[in-house]
């Protein structure tokens, strides 16, 4: 029975991009509320949506912020992140590009011991997160009392989206130093630095998370 379980979320969470997504909430990925923006619109589209295959004029998570937002997902399984894929809407079919996200980071939470001491000397003097996310993600009730006591929010990527780009699936990869250090992870944050250009939300279409190895 466990071995059918596996077999229908694998095949479920590989979608038209041909990899299995460990941010799918068909595949058992989680939204980490506790440290995820508010929706623009009560009547509006949850976030998980952005975790759901499937990008149409205006089928996607709406944030109540245009710099600054968070989306905290509890990922399927602990992997190791290889890179991270966003997708909008093209941008001839957007009646507001100025929603789309622009620059975004990629938060990972350390908790194996050697992999933070890994993290750690290399790099002595780590760029450090909003100070409210571990806070927020150790009070997260999808979590529960299963977060390790002293985990490290590791900045796994940088990357800018760009809604004029040919290709508005685009893929950005982990910092090379970080990929090296095989660090796993189960909570990653996208953090939503700016949008270009609305004052008032920002569209989350789709996010893709894949993974390296996993453990």
């Amino acid at each position: 029975v466990e071995e059918r379980v596996e077999e229908a979320l694998l095949r479920y969470s590989k979608d038209t991009f041909g990899i299995r997504d460990y941010a799918l909430v068909a595949g058992g990925a989680q939204i980490v509320s506790s440290v995820t923006s508010p929706t623009y619109n009560l009547k509006g589209n949850g976030p998980d949506l952005a975790l759901t295959p499937g990008v149409h004029p205006g089928r996607c998570w709406q944030t109540a912020v245009h710099s600054g937002g968070h989306l905290g997902v509890a990922l399927a399984n602990t992997i190791v992140v290889s890179n991270v894929t966003i997708d909008h809407i093209a941008a001839e079919l957007a009646s507001n590009i100025t929603t789309a996200p622009k620059d975004m980071v990629l938060w990972g939470l350390i908790e194996d011991i050697h992999a933070i001491q890994r993290f750690h000397s290399h790099f002595p003097t780590p760029i450090d997160p909003p100070t409210s996310m571990l806070p927020l993600i150790a009070k997260s009730p999808v979590l529960g009392d299963k977060i390790s006591a002293k985990p490290v929010l590791a900045p796994l990527a940088s990357m800018q989206y760009d809604p004029s780009h040919l290709h508005n699936v685009q893929v950005f990869p982990v910092h090379p130093e970080i990929r090296l250090l095989d660090i796993p992870t189960r909570v990653v944050v996208l953090e939503i630095k700016s949008n270009w250009g609305d004052k008032d939300s920002t569209c989350l279409y789709r996010y893709v998370c894949p993974q390296s190895s996993s453990f």
